[in-house]
């Protein structure tokens, strides 16, 4: 036996021991620290003595499995089973198989594990697992079902991700439910319950289940994540402060456990409700290094010029269907001059066949290449062999598969652009668009991205057909009243924005604030309960439900007066919408991209006298311009001229600025050179 000073794990450690369980046991100690070689070791010290012993066996098979050789320990787990039929081995030996691809065999031992020890849910579960991954899903779910009768919490959690991912939401919650009951530590059931507490309007207690969950385990960044949310999304502006909170004070403990994928979705909800500079700073390295690790062996494509002497283009993205990236470039690509361009759409979903959005777009590309369902290495070697000389990435943080194709370098130039406000902070990108606007100059630094400034705005948008104009009285608003309109997504308000309207509607008698949303919501009360407490009539807030024809949705913004933008994060394609139903916009100047894209917009559109210094003048242009009907009309007016003439809904005009910028890209590239910020 070791000295009372000897490490347990030291090579004198090793060779104190002197009867065969310790040194069994001084192996599985080393198992599950990690040192494989140690471990290795002693087990092979036991087999010399005893070739046969299944313990030993099955520890060595183990080891085989830990270092990535799962043949040698299908023979290992074979041999240990010889001397002993255990459900543990058997399990060992499926879990083994599984990775050989021998799907069928795995389940028939895993089959047998159970068999030994029926009232043992564990095997039960692993028989699930192998089931599932066979393609036999009525087989895993009964598999699941029969480990849950035996009161396995585990059980209960994966049947309700099971109900969860087919959409079942109440099923999701009873089975999170149970397994909170029987094991009521289980974090990741709380989280699970949460999120169905969540999608049914219960926003308070998913805020306590988040919050238990990360009591139980500070690290939890999920929880963290899914509580802002639930904060911000159902405008819950007494807890979006504190949860804010709670992610800053979460993320340090998380870098170094949390999948790479809710990194991606911090930075995407920080253009939401920002994090200290420093700790999104931090966020952005985290997330780089994880996905630089996950290419590391991708080489930079260098394909031949093209025969004909064009630019090969591609557009990556899992949104061109009906969605604000699809609808606002609806006629990009097509609008692109072939003589020049060969243009490539490498579509990450598939086109629902009901969707004219869809179609339109893949009859707009030149190629077409449909990437759905496949791994992000195997999408990325389908884009290199289509020799694309320029990638344009349009989703951001909206798809992380579409990042992860994008750290596989699958172009020589890479470019990020549209799909949200600001880069993507990793290095996934070469290029970042922008404009003089978005980003002036002296504020690069803030980017991971070259930036490159188009000349006139960073983006267009689609002249959409307008239906007939509609009247007042069939969407809820007053004949005679100031109709102000915020149609953004309602977790783009924030608490300063929305207290300045209160405050612009009490100075504007009659006048309503026309918002998103279900009227019938719990958003809608919770917001007209906040409006009540700030002096305004509850009334004076009206909602805005979808219609399913956008030619509807654009007639009836033509019913309000002045749009009123919000803050932090403004309207995109929703300001579009507005500028081109002939509604102006009020927006206050930011201080970051995602809160100045309204400013690039009214500038391209020849109204950015629109834009105000603070919030001070924003709500005194508001009033002003609500009190003064002929002064507004000349705004809109003015609008309704520019918009046919002015950069803003040119696409043709719009995808000259585009060739030049790729030809450049493209030209450096070529050279030889690394990727240089310009402005056009």
């Amino acid at each position: 036996m070791p000295a009372d000073d000897t490490p347990a794990g030291s090579p004198s450690a090793v060779g104190a021991v002197t009867t065969l369980p310790e040194a069994y046991a001084l192996a599985a100690r080393q198992l599950e620290a990690g040192d494989l070689a140690l471990a290795a070791h002693v087990v092979g010290c036991i087999l010399a003595v005893r070739p046969e012993m299944p313990e030993a066996l099955h520890l060595d098979g183990l080891i085989r499995l830990r270092s990535g050789r799962p043949a040698e320990a299908v023979e290992r787990f074979a041999a240990a089973l010889a001397g002993r039929r255990s459900p543990v081995i058997l399990s060992s030996l499926g879990s083994a198989l599984q990775l050989c691809g021998r799907l069928d065999e795995a389940v028939a031992v895993q089959a047998e594990a159970v068999a030994l020890e029926p009232a043992a849910p564990t095997w039960r579960r692993n028989l699930a697992v192998l089931l599932q991954a066979a393609g036999r899903d009525g087989e895993a779910e009964a598999a699941l079902r029969a480990a849950a009768g035996l009161g396995d919490a585990e059980a209960l959690y994966m049947l309700g991700r099971r109900r969860f991912e087919h959409a079942d939401a109440e099923g999701a919650a009873r089975a999170f439910a149970a397994a909170c009951a029987v094991r009521p530590d289980h974090a990741e059931a709380m989280t699970g319950l949460g999120l169905c507490r969540a999608g049914a309007e219960r926003r308070g207690e998913a805020l306590a289940l988040h919050a238990r969950a990360l009591a139980l385990d500070p690290g939890r960044l999920e929880d963290a994540v899914h509580g802002l949310d639930v904060a911000r999304t159902g405008m819950r502006f007494d807890a979006i402060e504190p949860w804010r909170g709670r992610l800053a004070d979460t993320l340090p403990r998380a870098f170094g456990r949390a999948h790479w994928h809710l990194l991606s979705s911090v930075l995407y909800r920080d253009l939401y409700r920002p994090l200290p500079e420093a700790l999104r700073t931090r966020t952005e390295a985290a997330l780089t290094e994880r996905l630089q690790a996950l290419a590391a062996a991708a080489p930079v494509p260098r394909p031949a010029p093209a025969a004909d002497g064009r630019l090969r283009v591609g557009y990556l993205s899992g949104l061109l269907a009906n969605h604000p990236v699809g609808q606002v470039t609806l006629s990009q690509f097509a609008a692109h001059d072939r003589a020049r361009i060969e243009t490539h759409g490498f579509l990450r979903k598939p086109a629902s066949p009901d969707d004219p959005y869809a179609a339109r777009h893949r009859a707009g590309f030149e190629r077409v290449h449909e990437l759905a369902g496949l791994p992000p290495e195997a999408a990325a070697q389908r884009i290199r062999e289509a020799d694309i000389d320029v990638l344009v990435y349009l989703d951001g943080h909206m798809d992380k598969d579409g990042l992860a194709i994008m750290a596989h370098r699958p172009a020589p130039v890479r470019v990020f652009w549209l799909g949200h406000a600001g880069g993507i902070g990793t290095a996934c990108a070469d290029y970042l668009l922008a404009d003089r606007h978005v980003v002036p100059p002296g504020a690069e630094r803030a980017y991971a991205e070259r930036l490159v400034r188009l000349p006139e705005c960073y983006h267009c948008a689609d002249r959409h057909p307008i239906a007939e104009r509609p009247r007042r009285a069939d969407h809820g608003l007053p004949e005679d009243g100031v109709v102000f309109c915020a149609f953004n997504n309602t977790e783009k308000i924030d608490e300063p924005a929305f207290r300045a309207w209160m405050d612009i509607l009490r100075q504007v008698p009659g006048s309503v604030l026309w918002l998103s949303g279900s009227p019938r919501g719990q958003v809608a009360a919770t917001l007209q309960d906040f409006a009540a407490s700030l002096g305004v009539a509850p009334e004076r807030i009206v909602f805005a439900g979808r219609v399913p024809d956008k030619r509807d949705h654009l007639a009836r913004y033509q019913l309000a007066d002045l749009f009123l933008d919000t803050w932090t994060m403004n309207a995109s394609s929703t300001a579009l919408d507005a500028l081109w139903a002939g509604v102006p916009i009020m927006v206050r100047a930011g201080d970051c991209f995602s809160n100045r894209i309204s400013t690039s917009m009214l500038h391209a559109v020849g109204l950015g006298a629109l834009v105000c210094p603070d919030a001070r003048a924003y709500a005194a242009l508001a009033v002003a311009l609500a009190l003064n009907p002929a002064v507004l009309a000349e705004w809109r007016a003015r609008l309704w001229m520019n918009r046919e003439t002015t950069p803003l809904f040119d696409a043709g005009r719009f995808a000259r600025k585009l060739e030049a910028a790729f030809t450049r890209m493209h030209a450096l590239s070529a050279a030889g050179l690394p990727p240089q910020a310009f402005d056009l």
